[in-house]
């Protein structure tokens, strides 16, 4: 058997290392002959599915071989879930539902148990609840081994593996999904045997794990620079069929870079333990170490080239001892250390003085300064430049680059499935993005159908945000926020977005720009794990992050139906951009942030915040997104100090210039809707003036509250002063013959009060105070959006 036949029956066997206890139960195969097992497994398998024939008619020759499989398995899974001698596989383990990772971060022992649904990957059960069963699991087991049989590709096993395994867990490890468990063991198992095949590792050194010198392997981490700027500096003409295409080319242009990485380095796709967000980590074998130099140096050039050094990946590598495996959220934390460092000195690894020019210098000559990109600014003699048509009839010159953004905006419009095909051309040409992915050896597609491509069907097809993939002779899945607006003439325009926020003749027709990320996520994955930091939790924690915000949100917005209302510029990692109706923005923000927080099994740790701000859609696209940007940096500065080894609490959104909690964030929202219903009755906005003028007295009260005190003659000048308006309306109604409103709004607004007064006095230690009485102008401003009638504008 040569090397490549070994190493493939190790990374089979490492992924099936957790599951022969299932097959045990099942009769598959018996446990006599521990040695055996993966040898009884394939043999079981290849009866019905010839794809596992090969490993099995190579493999059976020879008995030695076993044991060299077996030996780099074990080790492995040691070194993954540092729990030793657990994950034997000679006896029936007990699986139970998976545990939620974020439920123990930081130490945060809950009261409940928050685990997930022994459910096939969906994402419509992705959140964890309480008291579930484990007794489905065999069923579970039973649905993976149908489709296991129809399965012909190594790729389609790794998916159906995570569709059927991501909620189960091992009794020793209830945080850790056996998913990861099996990708993290085939990731360091297929690195030692690379060593040892090599001859830089020996059987005795796996003994000596608290050697932290040897190094065996390398994680590599990526980390894209500029995303933002390139996204967002373009034109306000023809944003929204610019903008999707550029985030998601970005996107696109990681996991490209990957597989060129992994093809280059020969890895498997088990190396990749995390990509998302414009981030990437990968674990190979520490010889490679100088291919690897050598490769980053040829991204970098291609990235040079086709960019202008506008988008700049900074990859790089920090060495990993066995020992090292003991803290590896230090190992991660240090490569992204080191990679934040590459950023100040963007270029350097290319050499400064030999590429002085092409980073410093010009871009051109200036002869061409009459035919230049109105997007980019690009030269007429970097690439073709031609006219094109946007949002009316006036023309524009656009870059071929730039406007093949456009076409891949519209690609996206009904994308269902994804694929990826091995580049034919060698051309050296960076006109569009598919010239900047044939530089890493791949063309990349969307279709809304298979029968739009019938040629045999080739490439990898991954069906987006479906994970039933092997139906459809799919590779696998892809999660990500790709859905677009549709507008009249196809892809939406900002302008038409914005009317979209008049429903019944009243409302602003503007929209609203949200940003929003995760507070202290370095010291989630830093000190939040504490002791517990196996790269397999690490894995469980980066993918769940990943899962929420580039899986989960599609199915948020499916649910309220907000598809036509909210443009989704990108969302994967930790972070969200959304444009969109301002209502439906706030609605959107409010709720993502409430499943968060239930994903999260409320954990007073792992939170996010948000910025959000309301603009003319004729505003400048790239100064709203700095201004949106600005206003969620203030919303994280607004927080309290560390505490030790735990991370100040931000938690706190923007909202029209104003910071709130996300209590009082809720606390707008109500008031607001009580104002607009208000306006709507009495037909008069000028209520509102008379409620933002309440601000004042109820500033007192609301002081009062947070300190513990409640005087009641206060909240009764209060009301007073408030059914001035009731007594106005009434007056009003007399007068002009009217009947008198059926609702008493002033009740409610001062009840609502009251509310708040209440919360103040007997708040748990799960919820903030309302402290900030600018909920109440606030609610005003929101709901003098809501109540703008149409003519108003037009006037």
């Amino acid at each position: 058997m040569d090397k490549h036949q070994m190493e493939n029956h190790i990374w089979l066997a490492s992924l099936f290392h957790y599951l022969y206890p299932m097959f045990i139960e099942k009769k598959l195969i018996d446990d006599s002959d521990t040695e055996t097992l993966y040898m009884q497994t394939i043999h079981s398998l290849s009866n019905k599915n010839r794809f596992f024939q090969k490993y099995y008619q190579n493999l059976s020759s020879d008995q030695s071989n076993i044991s060299i499989i077996n030996f780099f398995v074990r080790k492995a899974s040691q070194l993954s879930t540092l729990e030793y001698g657990i994950h034997d596989g000679t006896k029936v383990n007990n699986f139970v539902p998976l545990q939620s990772i974020f439920s123990n971060l930081f130490d945060q022992q809950q009261k409940k148990s928050f685990m997930y649904p022994l459910k096939p990957l969906e994402l419509s059960n992705i959140l964890p609840s309480e008291n579930v069963h484990s007794d489905s699991i065999g069923q579970l087991f039973s649905s993976f081994l149908k489709e296991l049989e129809k399965i012909h590709k190594k790729e389609q096993l790794l998916f159906l593996l995570e569709k059927y395994f991501w909620c189960v867990a091992d009794a020793n490890t209830v945080d850790i999904s056996l998913y990861d468990l099996m990708k993290t063991n085939a990731a360091i198992a297929c690195s030692l045997y690379k060593q040892y095949e090599k001859g830089y590792l020996h059987i005795k050194e796996f003994n000596e794990s608290s050697d932290r010198s040897t190094k065996q392997f390398m994680l590599i981490h990526g980390d894209v620079s500029g995303i933002q700027n390139f996204i967002f500096n373009i034109p306000s003409k023809g944003a929204a069929k610019s903008l999707k295409g550029r985030s998601v080319y970005i996107s696109l242009l990681s996991d490209v870079i990957v597989r060129y990485i992994l093809d280059e380095l020969e890895l498997h796709s088990t190396s990749l333990l995390y990509n998302g967000g414009g981030n990437f980590f990968i674990l190979a074998p520490y010889y490679q170490q100088e291919k690897f130099v050598s490769i980053r140096k040829k991204i970098l050039q291609h990235l040079l080239e086709g960019h202008d050094g506008e988008i700049y990946f900074a990859i790089d590598f920090v060495p990993v001892s066995m020992a090292d495996f003991q803290d590896f959220s230090s190992v991660w934390e240090s490569s992204k250390t080191k990679t934040s460092r590459l950023k100040k000195r963007k270029w350097s690894e290319l050499g400064l003085e030999s590429k002085f020019k092409e980073i410093f210098g010009p871009l051109d000559n200036g002869n061409d300064e009459s035919h230049v990109c109105k997007v980019c600014g690009s030269f007429g003699s970097k690439r073709p430049i031609n006219e094109e048509f946007f949002d009316d009839d006036d023309s524009m010159a656009v870059c071929t680059m730039c406007k093949s953004f456009i076409n891949l905006t519209n690609e996206l419009r009904d994308a269902a499935y994804l694929v990826f095909r091995k580049a034919t051309s060698n051309d050296l040409d960076y006109n569009t993005y598919q010239d900047m992915f044939r530089q890493f050896g791949y063309d990349i597609s969307f279709y809304s159908s298979m029968n739009q491509y019938s040629p045999n069907k080739q490439g990898q097809w991954y069906k987006i945000n479906d994970t039933n993939f092997v139906e459809d002779h799919c590779d696998g899945f892809q999660f990500g926020a790709y859905f677009l607006p549709q507008g009249k003439d196809g892809q939406v325009t900002f302008e038409e977005l914005s009317q979209r926020a008049i429903v019944n003749g009243r409302g602003d027709a503007k929209l609203a720009h949200l940003k929003l990320d995760v507070d202290n996520l370095g010291m989630i994955f830093g000190q939040g794990l504490g002791e517990r930091s196996s790269i397999s939790r690490v894995s469980v924690l980066s993918r769940m992050l990943g899962l929420y915000f580039g899986g989960y949100i599609n199915q948020l917005i499916n649910e309220h139906r907000w598809q036509e209302t909210l443009y989704v510029v990108f969302s994967g990692g930790d972070d969200t951009y959304v444009v969109g109706t301002w209502k439906d923005v706030f609605a959107f923000a409010e709720k993502f942030y409430q499943d968060f927080r239930l994903f999260t099994c409320q954990n007073r740790y792992i939170t996010f915040s948000a910025g959000m701000n309301v603009f003319s859609y004729q505003f400048p696209v790239t100064r709203a997104a700095d201004i949106t940007e600005n206003s969620l940096e203030v919303a994280k500065k607004a927080s309290g100090i560390s505490n030790g080894n735990f991370p100040p609490i931000k938690n706190k959104v923007s909202l029209m210039g104003e910071v709130f909690n996300w209590e009082e964030f809720k606390q707008v929202k109500e008031i607001e809707s009580i104002l607009e219903k208000m306006v709507i009755e009495y037909d008069n906005r000028s209520v509102l003036y008379k409620v933002n003028k309440s601000t004042l007295g109820f500033k007192h009260i609301l002081k009062d509250s947070t300190q513990g005190k409640f005087q009641h003659v206060k909240f009764w000048r209060l009301y007073y002063y408030l059914r001035d308006i009731k007594k106005n309306y009434n007056y009003r109604c007399k007068k002009f013959g009217k009947e008198a409103a059926g609702e008493d709004y002033v009740e409610q607004l001062v009840h609502q009060y009251r509310q708040i007064v209440v919360h103040n006095l007997f708040y748990s230690k799960e919820r903030d105070q309302i402290r900030k009485i600018m909920i109440i102008p606030v609610a005003v401003k929101w709901a003098e959006l809501a109540t703008r009638k149409a003519e108003e504008e037009n006037e």
